[in-house]
């Protein structure tokens, strides 16, 4: 079967600039493409491009691939959805178990009378829990609740790239957030776990 090379208009050619061209042979924007044409091959075109000349044909350009959705904060980029079930809150009292997957500290202090090879860690991330003085004038209670949680996601809008750390963690697999409070509804580990799976709660943060 024989192939022979063809002439394909440049995408570019407005309409006008087309309908001035020279009805035998191609205008002068066409362009030589190094592609070898099958005679049975077929273009999605609006003419013939097998032999004859080409009148007014300008091919359309080939439709671009979307990327994949990114977020972008601070520069990081990350993908824009974890499953919910790869991210898991446990008080640092209760005994590790296997599908805890990466354990990782986030209070700012060890948990009192807690040993080390007691908790089994991955990562101990300071960076991530609340400052002393938010976490003293929070003092778990539920009516601070919601401001708390404004001013810690002000708190950790410097530290894109450790939260980008833990979430590539939880894309992976399951990722336990440790924390040592009392209170199991309102504390750190909630509200980090909210914004690890929704950070454009922290990039919106006033």
């Amino acid at each position: 079967m024989s192939r022979t090379t063809r002439m394909l208009c440049c995408p570019a050619i407005a309409e006008s600039n087309v309908a001035n061209a020279p009805s035998s042979g191609f205008c002068h924007f066409h362009r030589e493409l190094n592609h070898e044409i099958s005679e049975h091959d077929h273009l999605d075109t609006p003419c013939s491009l097998r032999g004859a000349p080409v009148e007014r044909a300008a091919l359309a350009a080939p439709a671009r691939q979307r990327a994949p959705k990114l977020d972008c904060y601070k520069g990081i980029f990350m993908s824009t959805k974890i499953p919910a079930r790869h991210i898991r809150i446990k008080r640092a009292y209760e005994p590790p178990s296997h599908d805890d997957g990466a354990r990782v500290l986030i209070d700012r202090l060890w948990p009192r009378g807690v040993k080390k090879e007691a908790l089994a860690l991955d990562q101990w991330t300071k960076e991530l829990s609340p400052s002393t003085q938010l976490r003293q004038w929070f003092g778990h209670d539920p009516a601070r609740w919601q401001e708390f949680r404004q001013r810690y996601a002000q708190e950790l809008r410097p530290h894109a790239e450790m939260l980008e750390t833990v979430r590539a963690l939880a894309r992976k697999g399951t990722v336990t957030l440790v924390y040592a409070a009392h209170d199991e509804t309102h504390n750190n580990a909630v509200a980090l776990r909210e914004f690890l799976l929704a950070p454009e709660i922290i990039s919106a943060s006033p």
